[in-house]
């Protein structure tokens, strides 16, 4: 589903005339590729979204942070939200384009600004209703229809478009002798059944 796909669903869903290209010279054209970006955003920034999901590994800059951290790195150019810092075993935090941290090396996980061709079906069309909603307003003048269309993406294409996705994240174990390295340096006898605490 590419940019003009996803116009053409919200331009259904209110009603009016579905579009060829974002350069057309009709109103409808002009106010998606007005709206489009900004939703697109909205939408990818609030959940963890698997299509926009991206890796990096973070270059160190030169200037230390005033306080608090002992490094500063730089975040990508496309970063909408910062997903996990190291795994999560360090403190961090972000301040405008960058992560502050005590750790000498930053791997990230984060979500990236994503192409509308990119995204997932049901991604796809959660953008599709909020971009409904704000078209409702910017074309249609119907006040009352863009709370209806928003309160059906808040409630309903949102949630469910995250829980599928959600669904497909499985979180590492730890393995097996972690556990009982772990019980061992703490006084527990271990046996190969697994630790005994006691």
């Amino acid at each position: 589903m590419n940019s003009v796909d996803i116009c053409n669903l919200a331009l259904a869903r209110i009603g009016e005339t579905v579009i060829q290209s974002l350069d057309d010279a009709s109103v409808e054209a002009r106010k998606c590729k007005l709206l489009l970006p900004s939703v697109l955003a909205q939408v990818l920034r609030s959940g963890k979204w698997n299509c926009a999901m991206a890796q990096a590994r973070l270059a160190l800059l030169q200037e230390a942070p005033l306080f608090g951290f002992a490094y500063q790195f730089q975040l990508p150019a496309d970063c909408l939200r910062v997903v996990c810092v190291n795994a999560g075993i360090q403190p961090w935090r972000r301040v405008r384009d960058r992560i502050l941290t005590d750790a000498a090396r930053v791997e990230l996980e984060y979500i990236r600004l994503a192409a509308a061709h990119e995204l997932d079906q049901l991604c796809a069309e959660a953008v599709a209703v909020l971009l409904a909603s704000r078209l409702a307003v910017s074309v249609k003048a119907n006040v009352q229809l863009s709370k209806l269309l928003y309160q059906e993406y808040t409630d309903s294409a949102a949630i469910e478009a995250r829980t599928v996705d959600a669904m497909e994240n499985k979180k590492h174990l730890p393995p097996r002798q972690s556990l009982w390295i772990e019980a061992k340096s703490a006084g527990h006898h271990v046996n190969a059944e697994g630790p005994s605490w006691r």
